[in-house]
């Protein structure tokens, strides 16, 4: 993400502000904070689960609106907080 400020559509506020995140390729991520701090926004930024209206999120140098979505979303992986994978 390289833009100073990432707003998610249909938000009431500017969630995320000053956000410059540089991800190398194949590399894991862990994303922490305190709760209502954003994390989930911002992960979700990246397979557009929500767009932004103001600034941009790129992937390989390419802004992901010009992706195809499902392209997109097949390649992107993330585990969003109280999943749970098992029960019994």
């Amino acid at each position: 993400m390289n833009e100073d400020v990432i707003v998610i559509q249909g938000a009431r506020q500017h969630n995320l502000k000053n956000i410059s995140l540089n991800i190398p390729r194949n590399k894991l991520v862990v994303i922490t904070g305190l709760s209502g701090s954003g994390k989930s926004s911002l992960v979700q930024l990246i397979p557009r689960l929500y767009d932004v209206s103001e600034g941009s999120v790129a992937v390989g140098g390419v802004d992901v609106r010009r992706y195809d979505l499902q392209t997109l979303r097949n390649e992107v992986a993330m585990v969003l907080q109280k999943n749970v994978l098992f029960s019994g």
